[in-house]
């Protein structure tokens, strides 16, 4: 099978456009990434404030001091 001019052009311009689309994939695998990390480190943040929320009031409910409540609080967020 023999290429013509036309045709040689039409399969350098889709190569071209097979590359530039294996560019974008892979920029927007590095996003994703990057946005995957970002989202579980606020899912770990989310989970402390919780938690802390939650030792704060169960604190005021036992009476405990306030100080108590902190060191309680302080060693999670470590």
């Amino acid at each position: 099978m023999r290429l013509d001019f036309e045709q040689g052009v039409a399969f350098g311009q889709a190569l071209e456009q097979i590359k530039e689309h294996g560019v974008q994939l892979e920029d927007h695998e590095t996003r994703i990434g990057s946005l995957e990390g970002k989202a579980a480190t606020a899912e770990g943040w989310i989970g402390r404030i919780m938690t802390a929320g939650g030792l704060w009031v169960a604190g005021t409910g036992l009476n405990l001091s306030a100080e108590n409540v902190g060191q309680m609080i302080a060693r999670i967020l470590r």
